[in-house]
């Protein structure tokens, strides 16, 4: 107790438990203020609130009637409409009603007042008759009855004469409606002589509005909102002016709401200073036991260690001070070491991590067995992740790959060396590639010259050749899978979806792989044939000559859409430098029907850009930049390209 005392007035506990106490009183001091200033706030709100609502709602009702305004004085600006026959006039005026479902009726007359013609839509007529017929000096007005009816008047050209439209004013009351406030809010149409038109209520009337904010409206000020305490419960409101009729908006809602919350908050602020002091004891006692105790024995005894090399050195001070000391020697003795710790996968030395995705991880390798570099691809296993319920899935999306590489072997694919399904991971050793992804090295370029991309996509089409005839399909070719070795080799990886091809039908169903690479067949759940891969080698090739894929669009859907309807554009619109024959084969292997323009094979596609390769002694040699890459040591280039987007299977 007496250390604990000492710790207390002069050491690190009696700062740590002061800084805790000083963070657990701050809430008690300011609470107050804070209720205060949040019950204003929210009232501020509440009525910033409404005041937008009240804006909102009467431009809303503004442009309804502006859009069927507008409708009328198109029809009312036809010179011919009193030139007309009658039975031209109603079908000129029934246009105007089949046009918008709210227009009931409609009446033309000339300047004497006498019908010209008249149209209503069937079932209407006696409410639209003698709405219609009644002469009124307003060009928007509401027609007194049971329901509510809207009249629209438009003068005809030079005054000669008037359209009337009778509406159904039931829309009104739509837009009124809102979520911006609360269910216990009122939004009101009211016209000058404070009569309510409509209401987002149906219990809303007239009288639960305040007079003062009724007069306001009716004084037509543009807008305005304030607290209303003419009776219990106080009522925060706001008005706005309706532009084309003489009507406004009103908004309502009991002012209690920010009383609710200021209490709601006073509650909530005790609990928290309740909460703060009593965790400020808990987290003093728990400091003390947890670090401060140990740190202290540890200051101590490093301490008497030094005490014992240089006698009659004092102590300097505090344990503070002691762990100042003490982690100077703690620091001195880590750099003396030499031994470094090492991570085994099965057989297999892990030296450091090359990239992580939702199922696992790659790392740098090395196999002590047959002395060599090694890529190690892995699932977690954990059974505690959250994503536990894919744990099996994704355990046979990499024991497939591994499967599914087993079956060929070729100079452009990654091979696989091993795989392993222990209980915790499973992974896979792979082929190391020392170089980088061809989407990592179109980010860097921009784009490829063609004397370039033409033995590039030959020999992705060599790969490919060797998988078709294993009879496997890869499903994803695109940028992130192609691998550029700084030996000048190409591979393709990441065969996680890749699928066998059912020999019987020569197809598979169903929809694999990246938007913007997979073919248009496939996005109709359409056969999936080896044609599929070469319709990606197009995209890729498309990409390496103009610096995008052929269907890009802004977001994933976009891009599907593309490229199930719109033909892709020639490359010689993007890079002149493009001959005609590379032109004509990339737009091939992008065709729509894969039987039209597309290679029949991988092989047929190789075997024609090597003749055009042979023919302008085009040949591909590792870019300056891959030789930029490797200016480090030697231990350190032997790490594998893997795709940029760090996907795993």
């Amino acid at each position: 107790m007496a250390r604990f005392g000492r710790l207390l007035r002069t050491g690190l506990l009696g700062r740590f438990v002061l800084v805790l106490a000083a963070v657990g009183l701050i809430p008690l001091i300011i609470i107050p203020w804070l209720v205060d200033l949040t019950r204003n706030s929210v009232t501020d709100q509440i009525l910033i609130t409404h005041s937008v609502t009240a804006r909102t709602t009467a431009a809303r009702v503004d442009a309804w009637i502006r859009s069927l305004r507008i409708s009328a004085q198109t029809l009312a600006s036809n010179p011919y409409l009193l030139q007309a026959r009658r039975d031209q006039v109603a079908e000129m005026i029934a246009g105007l009603i089949q046009a918008d479902p709210a227009i009931k009726g409609a009446l033309v007359v000339n300047a004497a007042g006498l019908e010209v013609g008249s149209a209503t839509r069937a079932g209407f007529a006696d409410v639209a008759g003698p709405a219609l017929a009644a002469a009124t000096s307003a060009p928007v007005s509401v027609v007194p009855g049971e329901r509510l009816w809207i009249r629209i008047a438009t003068q005809l050209d030079e005054g000669r004469g008037e359209l009337r439209i009778l509406v159904d004013g039931e829309a009104l009351s739509e837009l009124l409606m809102t979520e911006e406030i609360g269910r216990d809010a009122i939004i009101g149409l009211f016209d000058t002589d404070t009569r309510l038109i409509a209401s987002s209520n149906v219990s809303g009337d007239a009288a639960r509005f305040p007079k003062a904010l009724l007069q306001a409206g009716k004084g037509r000020a543009t807008s305005g909102a304030a607290r209303y305490d003419e009776g219990d419960p106080v009522i925060a409101g706001a008005h706005s002016r309706v532009q084309t009729a003489p009507w406004f908006v009103a908004s309502i809602q009991p002012a209690t709401t920010a009383e609710r919350v200021a209490e709601r908050m006073r509650r909530t602020g005790l609990l928290s200073v309740l909460a703060a002091v009593a965790l400020t004891g808990l987290f003093s006692t728990l400091g003390y036991v947890a670090i401060i105790r140990p740190i202290d024995e540890i200051a101590r005894s490093q301490w008497k260690v030094a005490r014992r090399r240089h006698k009659g050195t004092p102590s300097s001070g505090n344990e503070i001070s002691q762990l100042r000391e003490a982690f100077a020697t703690i620091h001195r003795q880590t750099l003396d070491r030499e031994a470094i710790g090492k991570l085994f996968l099965s057989r297999y030395l892990v030296l450091d991590i090359l990239g992580t995705g939702g199922m696992g991880s790659v790392f740098r390798g090395w196999d002590p067995k047959l002395e060599r570099p090694v890529a190690i691809k892995t699932v977690h296993m954990g059974g505690k992740s959250r994503a536990s319920v894919d744990i099996e899935e994704q355990r046979n999306v990499l024991m497939r790959e591994a499967v599914t590489v087993a079956k060929f072997n070729h100079p452009n694919i990654v091979a696989i060396y091993d795989v392993e399904d222990a209980g915790e991971a499973a992974f896979l050793a792979m082929e190391f590639v020392d170089g980088m992804s061809l989407e990592n090295y179109l980010a860097r370029v921009g784009t490829v010259r063609v004397e370039m991309a033409v033995p590039l996509v030959m020999q992705i089409s060599r790969g490919l050749e060797a998988a078709h005839n294993a009879g496997v399909i890869h499903c994803d070719i695109k940028p992130a899978n192609i691998l550029l070795g700084r030996d000048g080799g190409f591979k393709v990886t990441d065969f996680g979806i890749a699928r066998s091809a059912i020999r019987a039908t020569g197809n598979i169903s169903g929809t694999f792989g990246t938007p913007g690479y997979l073919p248009p067949e496939a996005l109709d759940s359409a056969a999936f044939t080896p044609m599929a891969d070469l319709f990606g080698v197009g995209a890729v090739f498309y990409e390496l000559l103009t610096g995008e894929p052929p269907h890009a669009g802004r977001t994933a859907q976009e891009t599907l859409v593309k490229t199930a309807t719109a033909p892709a554009p020639s490359v010689r619109e993007k890079n002149k430098s493009v001959p005609p024959a590379i032109d004509e084969i990339i737009l091939g292997l992008l065709e729509k029907n894969p039987q039209a323009r597309r290679p029949a094979s991988a092989r047929d596609l190789a075997n024609a850009l090597e003749a055009i390769a042979d023919r302008n002694g085009w040949k591909w040699v590792a870019p300056p930049l891959l030789a930029e890459e490797s200016a480090m040591s030697e231990s350190e280039r032997e790490t594998a390209a893997i795709p940029g987007s760090g996907k795993l299977g």
